[in-house]
């Protein structure tokens, strides 16, 4: 072999390796905040047709397995009392894109008495109840509001970096299950 073949195949060898793309490192979460405005209904034996106002805020965590993790803060208006707030309610918002669980508590100013609280959240929706811990009452409510579904952690927010699918095997009910993640990682060019 000629040594300019010999040049050019080495040459070649180090191109092709230069740009092979090694996993560093995995990036954090990307946070999504988010302003809204929604309509409560009373879905106990009262079932008001007027409903109450919401506005609230939300600030969740989004990380490549599309799990996504939070905190809602939210204050309830009583149209048929505008002048009068209902109550200030904070709650841990967890689960997946499309369905998320809320478990929090709040205050009433209507009824003088503090809460907990337990909602089931998807696109534009909660259904979920508060607990009255004094009066030992439950308050059940439905919501249609502003919230879609969260951000798709679509692609990675820094230059060289890519989401990767991850399999790692899980137990689940005493089988072992093999679920796939995904991660964001930064991408090293040797």
């Amino acid at each position: 072999m000629s040594l300019i073949n010999s040049r050019l195949i080495l040459a070649i060898i180090l191109l092709t390796l230069s740009h092979v793309a090694y996993p560093v490192e995995p990036i954090k979460n990307d946070t999504e905040n988010k302003a809204y405005i929604g309509l409560v209904w009373q879905v106990d034996k009262t079932l008001s047709f007027v409903p109450a106002l919401t506005l609230g805020f939300q600030s969740m965590q989004i990380d490549a397995n599309r799990y996504n993790n939070g905190a809602d803060i939210s204050m309830l208006i009583n149209l048929q009392n505008p002048s009068m707030l209902d109550s200030l309610r904070m709650m841990y918002i967890g689960g997946e894109r499309n369905i998320q669980f809320n478990l929090g508590g709040g205050y009433s100013f209507a009824k003088s008495m503090f809460f907990g609280s337990t909602f089931l959240q998807i696109p534009y929706a909660r259904f979920g109840t508060n607990y009255f811990f004094n009066s030992g009452e439950l308050d059940p409510k439905f919501e249609i509001n502003s919230l879609g579904q969260t951000d798709q952690f679509r692609e990675c927010p820094y230059q060289h970096y890519v989401i990767v699918p991850v399999q790692k095997v899980v137990t689940i009910g005493g089988q072992e299950v093999i679920k796939t993640f995904y991660s964001c990682v930064k991408v090293a060019y040797k």
